[in-house]
């Protein structure tokens, strides 16, 4: 692992613990930051959305979900936070097949248990 490697899961572990107190701007720049050298990071595109989406700028927050999903397309949890996000824009329909592509993930690996359980 480079050394840039490193310093970015740093900064990410900064960023849960900002988000770990609801200091959810502290948390949104952080992540951010490690996006600028690594934009294909999905787990960070993810949280980034989920910072940008407890701060109620719904739709700057799908342009993180969205990219997140992009990258890989079997983030069940990325799917499921697009999924809230549409519902509260009203996007009704999107929102419904989100919920139903993170479903259809969460239990795909073990059907008995959803991935909140399994993890």
């Amino acid at each position: 692992m480079s050394n840039k490697q490193q310093q970015a899961r740093q900064v990410v572990a900064e960023g849960v613990s900002a988000w770990e107190r609801d200091d959810f701007e502290i948390a949104l720049d952080t992540f951010q930051s490690v996006l600028q050298d690594f934009p294909h990071f999905a787990d960070v595109q993810n949280k980034a959305g989920l910072c940008l989406a407890m701060l109620g700028r719904l739709e700057e927050a799908l342009g993180h979900f969205d990219p997140a999903l992009e990258y890989n397309s079997s983030y069940a949890e990325a799917h499921l936070n697009r999924g809230i996000v549409l519902k509260d824009l009203g996007r009704n329909d999107e929102a419904q097949d989100a919920f139903d592509r993170a479903g259809e993930l969460d239990t795909r690996d073990l059907p008995e248990f959803p991935s909140e359980v399994g993890n």
